[in-house]
């Protein structure tokens, strides 16, 4: 018998691929988190993701790291780019992004990034 393996079980690396999702849709999720704290969240979204996986965020748009009164607590903006180099920090490749203003709202923005192949490492 193979060291770690139980007859009629999976291989516990075949069994933690299998903990990992294919996507991530975070719609103004982190719209909360310290701009200091980030980093540490796209991490652990690279750390949970499939070799193949997605990610969508969706955020406030504007100065990076500025914050702004939130119904609920203190809220902070990114801009596109600036959210684009902390994903890409985290070896993600953003592939699209989307930036919208509705009257008398405040800027939104999306970013959908994928997974590369270096991630988690």
């Amino acid at each position: 018998m193979q060291h770690g393996v139980l007859p009629g079980r999976p291989a516990v690396e075949d069994v933690a691929q299998d903990l990992l999702v294919r996507g991530i849709l975070a719609l103004y999720s982190i719209i909360h988190t310290s701009p200091d704290a980030l980093a540490s969240i796209l991490g652990e979204f690279d750390r949970v993701l499939r070799p193949d996986g997605s990610i969508v965020l969706a955020f406030v748009d504007g100065t990076p790291r500025e914050s702004f009164a939130h119904t609920v607590i203190t809220a902070y903006r990114w801009s596109v780019d600036a959210l684009a180099s902390l994903l890409e920090e985290a070896r993600f490749e953003v592939v699209e992004h989307q930036r919208r203003q509705d009257r008398d709202q405040r800027p939104h923005a999306a970013l959908i990034a994928r997974r590369t192949p270096q991630g988690s490492q």
